[in-house]
């Protein structure tokens, strides 16, 4: 799965003035350059200091460019030291050293400092070229093509050309800051990545201790004395929930402790009530090593989106259940949604929202009218009329729902389109918002909002209902002073389907997080409801 380098073109010399500088001629003569030429001739596999090296030609187009002049060596071999130094601290990546041939490095730069015999030398230039341009690929566009994992996947990953990244590195001679200048630009990667190294640190230490089970139906709350309050203290101090200044370390639940199981709930996802119950439990006996391969996992992620994501975007948390527009690089709305259920999941994708509809039908999905809506129509077609729902033929002659014998027609054979008039038991809500794309998902409101005060909410059918559907429409039509907030507001109550297209589309990205830093600071987990963190930790094991 891992994306290699060999697609690169064998092209883009060098300037003829640094090559005559090198002085190609009497380096042809040399036994260094004399080994790499006759080790990068022909197809055959690469191998030096007992690995591997899988980016063969584009090591090879990065000698060819410099007339086979070693590149590590004399010198220079202060630059293959500050590339061990980064390897070494890949962990702080979220990657692991010994993907990047950290023990063969390290011992090539040792050998050609104890003894800088060619072969030596020709070990150190192989395998530094192939770590920086390996590791380099990997903090800029991840380990894994996405697009293995999840074929819904549309993004395109942020593309150098990484001969040329090493080129410029070694000529200004700063490959400590031209690797770490690769990462994902973004805040929330950076946030995210400096809470990798305070839980590897929890890690290390040992962790946190489990809390013993409470079993269905049982709850702690406030003033309950029991012996799993002592657990649970312990447990809230390691993650620093609970601050040890308002810790008694008793077995009374007592407020303080309220405070913090309130704090651990809200950045797991959980329903805020500090009600100690089994679900709240098992995310505290989540280990904080399994946190850590999660945020790994998720730091992955964000090298696998692109280099902009545009000025002013909408994000789409699909687990975190949560919409987020960005303008400039700050959040302007935030609003929770419903997502899919884990048998009809939200797609991960992105789409450029153009149009937005007042008052739409609802044209209900096939498979849900034969699947769900015919069975309801066999047991009681009154039904339809009460929900305003218009039965259509192929040929766009609009029936009355009492007039057909639906006991006739089953899931295989239902020859009509279903579609529900605006109102209020319409489930798409007042107002839709459009970026067309092949899975047909698009935000829309919703005639059932208690849904929103769910903690876990896949309740729909693959689209996103939104809490504040007119707050977005007002940002969204705000540019156009015909368009007030009593003037959206008819709109949506109005009945009358109406499209209304905007000004420019706006980038919706429909991502997958299950592990965060919020612009607090405070660091947050969520359910892998689709499952979808396991598929990036079993490929990322397979490498």
């Amino acid at each position: 799965m891992r994306r290699f380098l060999f697609r690169l073109p064998a092209q883009a010399f060098l300037a003829c003035g640094l090559l005559f500088a090198l002085g190609a001629q009497a380096l042809a003569d040399t036994p260094v350059h004399a080994e790499l030429q006759a080790r990068l001739q022909g197809n055959a596999p690469l191998q030096a200091g007992g690995v591997s090296l899988d980016n063969r030609a584009a090591i090879k187009r990065f000698y060819a460019d410099r007339a086979y002049a070693p590149a590590w060596n004399g010198k220079q071999l202060a630059q293959a030291q500050a590339l061990l130094a980064q390897v070494a601290a890949a962990r702080d990546e979220g990657l692991h050293p010994a993907d990047y041939h950290h023990a063969a490095l390290k011992a090539a730069v040792e050998s050609v400092q104890k003894a800088p015999t060619p072969q030596a030398q020709v070990q150190l230039e192989l395998i530094a070229t192939d770590t920086f341009l390996a590791f380099g690929h990997d903090l800029l566009s991840g380990r894994l093509d996405p697009r293995e994992i999840d074929t819904t996947w549309t993004l395109k990953p942020r593309s150098r050309d990484m001969v040329k990244v090493l080129q410029q590195a070694l000529q200004q001679q700063d490959v400590a800051a031209a690797l770490p200048a690769l990462d994902p630009p973004y805040p929330g990667f950076v946030r995210l990545r400096e809470a990798l190294g305070t839980l590897r640190q929890q890690v290390a230490a040992g962790g946190w201790a489990p809390v013993s089970a409470i079993a269905k139906g049982e709850k702690l709350e406030v003033g309950a004395q029991d012996p799993r309050i002592v657990e649970i203290r312990n447990r809230l101090l390691v993650s620093g929930d609970l601050d040890a200044t308002h810790n008694d370390g008793g077995e009374l639940y007592d407020e303080a402790l309220a405070e913090a199981v309130r704090r651990f709930q809200a950045r797991h996802g959980l329903t805020e009530d500090a009600v100690i119950g089994p679900a709240t439990v098992w995310a505290m006996n989540i280990t904080a090593r399994e946190r850590l391969a999660q945020i790994e996992t998720n730091l992955e992620r964000w090298r696998w989106l692109p280099e902009d994501l545009g000025y002013r975007h909408i994000l789409i948390n699909i687990p975190g259940f949560e919409l987020t527009v960005e303008e400039g690089g700050k959040a302007v709305l935030q609003a929770k949604v419903v997502v899919g259920t884990q048998v009809k999941p939200t797609p991960v994708f992105t789409g450029q929202m153009k149009y937005l509809v007042f008052s739409p039908y609802w044209n209900v999905p096939h498979s849900i009218a034969s699947q769900e809506l015919l069975p309801q129509m066999q047991r009681n077609p009154e039904r339809l009329s009460r929900q305003k729902m218009q039965v259509i033929t192929s040929g766009g002659q609009v029936l009355d729902p009492n007039s057909v014998n639906w006991g006739a027609y089953s899931q295989g054979d239902f020859p009509f389109r279903m579609r529900q008039m605006p109102g209020t038991a319409n489930p798409l809500g007042r107002v839709k918002f459009m970026f067309p794309n092949k899975y047909d998902v698009y935000l829309h409101d919703t005639s059932n909002p208690g849904l929103f005060e769910r903690s876990q909410r896949t309740f729909s059918h693959g689209c996103i209902r939104i809490s504040k559907p007119k707050e977005l429409a007002e940002y969204l039509l705000g540019h156009d002073p015909k368009w007030t907030e009593a003037s959206i507001d008819a709109a949506m109550n109005s009945g009358r389907e109406r499209s209304v297209p905007l000004p420019e589309p706006v980038p919706v990205h429909m991502l997958y997080w299950t592990a965060w830093v919020d612009e607090q600071g405070v660091l947050q987990f969520r359910n892998d409801i689709y499952q979808r963190d396991r598929a990036v930790v079993r490929a990322l094991r397979a490498l």
